[in-house]
């Protein structure tokens, strides 16, 4: 979980008096809501509905009320399981057998593979999308998991409401839409079509989504780069999805898309004899082979990332922007060294030679000047903190 802790949430189970009456009022609400029976099968069931609770405490509860502390999900899923008669079995039946962090970890991993259901959301023209800008993420299509019992189209209304509150209910269809799997993950986005761009989106999720947006199709890139990571994990839907209301504005008789950038995209549509869409790379973009056959690699990989991995794309971004960095300082030291020096240090070098000239002279007009004798002067970095004529000799 994302939430950060007050300074005091990670002592709150030290002593039940700093729970506050008015916090176990609402832990037994939630806890009398949510987790409406006390035999699971395992602990991950369990956890998902304290999940529910938590996510609820946080949208709902801690926004009415600020003083109250943000716990992360593990001592937030102690408190509740432990500060309730009820559930009390429950709690020390999991500390027996491991700690609240570590059984969080173990519930992190489950989710990872739980099924992920939501909704591609255009507008009646089919050239703008409706994209979730999540808290720590970069842009996305509205989804969620799915609950056991529920029905795919049930989870993708469900979890599209809660993130953007518009039901997309009227608007789906069961045989519309892009599936993809990776990794034993499966995400499947509903294609719904038609929604007024005048819609007021609202998300009843404040501390998942950050900004709801129309995008306009032709702004989203098609590849992954540097410059498009805040869209990689919708990036391996993008081609299909074009290619999908292509044939649907062909049946519906519209015209074709005609992106203004498409040249700059480096692709076009083409109708083969099936009359199904493929893309192809357009004549006359100066595009060598070398050049294609490494656009073409990007899109094979596009298809491997996944919204779990945007971190470890945006650190591979940074590593590589500080190897670019390294690289040109190294470029510009090399060059320096066949380059005469800058006046700057030409004048320091011709003042610390007038320097030492003027010593030697000084020496000159009052003994008997013998290099041997004499101590060289003490050389400084910067001359400027020197005082004119300082220098030893031996005694």
């Amino acid at each position: 979980m994302e939430i950060n802790n007050d300074s005091n949430s990670s002592n709150l189970l030290d002593n039940d008096s700093n729970l506050s009456a008015d916090l176990l009022d609402i832990l037994n609400s939630l806890s009398n809501t949510f987790i409406n029976e006390i035999n699971f099968t395992s602990f991950e069931d369990l956890f998902m509905l304290i999940e529910e609770a938590y996510w609820y405490y946080i949208d709902i509860y801690l926004v009415q009320n600020t003083r109250l502390p943000k716990p992360e999900f593990p001592i937030f899923a102690e408190m509740i399981l432990k500060n309730n008669e009820r559930l009390l079995p429950l709690h020390e039946a999991l500390l027996s057998t491991s700690s609240y962090f570590d059984m969080n970890k173990k519930f992190e991993k489950f989710k990872r593979l739980i099924p992920r259901y939501g909704a591609i959301i255009l507008n009646k023209e089919m050239t703008k999308v409706v994209l979730v800008k999540e808290q720590w993420w970069g842009w996305g299509f509205p989804k969620g998991k799915g609950k056991e019992g529920e029905t795919e189209t049930k989870t993708a209304a469900r979890e599209v409401f809660e993130e953007i509150g518009f039901d997309i209910s009227p608007f789906i269809r069961k045989d519309a839409f892009i599936q993809k799997e990776h990794r034993g993950v499966t995400k499947k986005f509903f294609i719904a079509v038609g929604v007024d761009e005048l819609t007021d989106f609202e998300t009843h999720t404040r501390y998942e989504i950050s900004r709801i947006k129309w995008h306009n199709l032709e702004d989203i890139p098609l590849f992954q780069s540097r410059s498009s990571h805040q869209f990689a994990a919708i990036i391996p839907y993008i081609k299909q999805l074009l290619s999908w209301i292509e044939n649907k504005r062909r049946e519906s008789g519209m015209e074709p898309l005609l992106f203004k950038n498409q040249n700059q995209r480096g692709l076009e549509f083409e109708e083969d004899n099936d009359s199904s869409f493929h893309y192809r790379w357009s004549a006359g973009n100066n595009q060598n082979k070398k050049i294609k056959d490494f656009i073409s690699k990007r899109e094979d990989e596009s298809e491997l990332i996944l919204q779990n991995e945007l971190d470890e794309i945006q650190l591979q971004e940074y590593i590589n922007n500080f190897k670019s960095v390294l690289k040109e300082k190294d470029k510009q030291y090399l060059h320096s060294l066949n380059q005469p020096l800058p006046i700057s240090h030409r004048n320091q070098n011709r003042n610390q030679h007038q320097q030492q000239q003027q010593q030697q002279n000084y020496l000159k007009q009052h003994q008997q000047f013998n290099p041997n004798t004499m101590v060289q002067p003490i050389m400084y970095i910067n001359s400027n903190n020197i005082p004119n004529g300082q220098f030893f000799v031996n005694k």
